[in-house]
């Protein structure tokens, strides 16, 4: 069985993902015309689970957050390019109100970010113990149970182990 901590953890981390996957696959299919508050709201958590799955795959292990390093040995990939400027734009768009957030054009968030980011996680996942891949499957498992409201709707699927 797996101990409880490395469990909550594996769930938090799956759930960035899921999330990530979601808000890109409902913001790439133009259901997003909704009033201007609500696709924001969606764009605004898009950009939060994006950073926050950027640092855990790329940033080095400290004391305070989780990194994928700190669940396989000698995880170090290099972030790519597109990942690295998708953190800046974070950062200007939406952690800091900065000179630079009110001088730039906008341009939508496209699905290429959430596929990048994918693309490390089965990485990830692939060099991760098999009890770490057992529960992130039973994590996927039980999230495709839950009831959904867009259940009936044709959404394109970004690839990924999510899914």
């Amino acid at each position: 069985m797996i101990e409880r901590n490395l469990a909550l953890q594996i769930e938090a981390i799956e759930y960035e993902h899921w999330m990530l996957l979601e808000t890109s696959r409902m913001m790439t299919t133009g259901w997003l015309q909704l009033d201007r508050v609500t696709a924001n709201a969606f764009v605004e958590a898009h950009a939060i689970h994006l950073r926050n799955l950027i640092e855990f795959l790329f940033d080095r292990p400290d004391r305070l957050r989780m990194r994928a390093a700190d669940f396989v040995v000698g995880w170090e990939p290099d972030r790519p390019e597109l990942l690295g400027r998708a953190l800046g734009r974070t950062a200007i768009e939406l952690a800091h109100l900065g000179v630079e957030r009110v001088n730039r054009s906008r341009k939508p968030w496209g699905p290429e970010y959430a596929q990048a980011v994918s693309d490390y996680m089965q990485r990830w996942l692939a060099e991760a113990s098999s009890e770490i891949k057992a529960h992130f499957k039973l994590m996927r498992e039980l999230r495709q149970l839950m009831p959904s409201e867009d259940q009936e709707r044709s959404f394109p699927q970004v690839s990924g182990i999510a899914q």
